[in-house]
């Protein structure tokens, strides 16, 4: 590729066509893994709250049928991945609300930092490929 061609390839890696500009593939965006906190704690928190309760957390959550399935999801993910697992602190705070959890279930510190990046995303998916095609060499057998 020679130097003039790095903007056009460019374009191309990013779903524009180099030639009018038209975007050819809108580009994915997630949240920003630094607006995200461990799911585990909040897991155990919800149970805690619904034990208190003496229900389970669907139950406890029952008035917000969103955040009954956001809740399960979340069970699932932190079975799946354990600590791994994390949840956006949109999600966080949604969830906390529902449930009434008062207790603080973050460090203040990891709560703030996650908020600053609450509407920051970043861009996922793979741009392009780097392809190398070469034909076979005509072996002396196949030459006259």
């Amino acid at each position: 590729m020679t130097a003039d061609q790095h903007e056009a390839a460019q374009a191309l890696m990013s779903g524009i066509d180099p030639r009018t500009g038209e975007v050819l593939v809108e580009a994915k965006h997630l949240a920003d893994p630094r607006a995200k906190l461990a799911g585990e704690p909040l897991v155990v928190a919800l149970e805690v709250a619904a034990a208190e309760r003496g229900v389970t957390v669907g139950r406890m959550l029952a008035a917000r049928p969103a955040m009954v399935k956001r809740a399960a999801q979340l069970a699932r993910g932190v079975d799946r991945e354990g600590q791994a697992h994390l949840i956006r602190i949109h999600d966080v705070e949604k969830l906390a609300r529902a449930a009434g959890l008062v207790a603080q279930v973050y460090e203040a510190e990891d709560l703030a930092y996650a908020r600053k990046w609450r509407d920051a995303t970043v861009r996922v998916g793979n741009r392009g490929y780097d392809l190398t095609l070469a034909s076979p060499r005509a072996s002396a057998c196949c030459t006259a």
